[in-house]
């Protein structure tokens, strides 16, 4: 899905980023990682199946330019072979961002989704008061 996953401080340089993307072109930008979320499918791990896996995988980085880039990874393993899906787009603001990382879920926030926002938000300051939605 990227060239890195590791987190950096956004005081770092930013760095060359490649999302992939499957049935479009990958987007490539210079920038940060935000944000990652993993989850694995439970019951797989209830079953204790060990030849056997899948998850989820959502990374939120920050381009050079301000822009959030979000990228979902899904695989799915049985024995030797393994089955992955590649989805990303870049948004303009954070409104954006959510509206489509709940579309990609189904409607909702996903587990994966919430977890890498949530340290998105934690990361860069310009997103704090996007960690929950107020109400008055």
């Amino acid at each position: 899905m990227t060239t890195r996953t590791d987190r950096r401080s956004l005081e770092d340089p930013p760095e060359e980023i490649r999302v992939k993307r499957d049935g479009d072109r990958d987007l490539a930008f210079s920038g940060w990682i935000l944000g990652i979320g993993t989850q694995l499918a439970s019951e797989y791990q209830r079953q204790g199946n060990l030849s056997s896996s899948r998850g989820t995988q959502v990374v939120i980085y920050l381009t050079r330019g301000r822009q959030i880039v979000t990228s979902v990874k899904q695989w799915e393993k049985q024995s030797e072979r393994t089955r992955d899906t590649h989805r990303g787009a870049a948004h303009k603001t954070p409104k954006a961002a959510l509206e489509w990382l709940r579309k990609d879920a189904g409607g909702e926030l996903g587990r994966a989704s919430k977890s890498a926002w949530e340290e998105a938000c934690a990361t860069w300051p310009e997103l704090e008061a996007e960690d929950v939605e107020r109400i008055d």
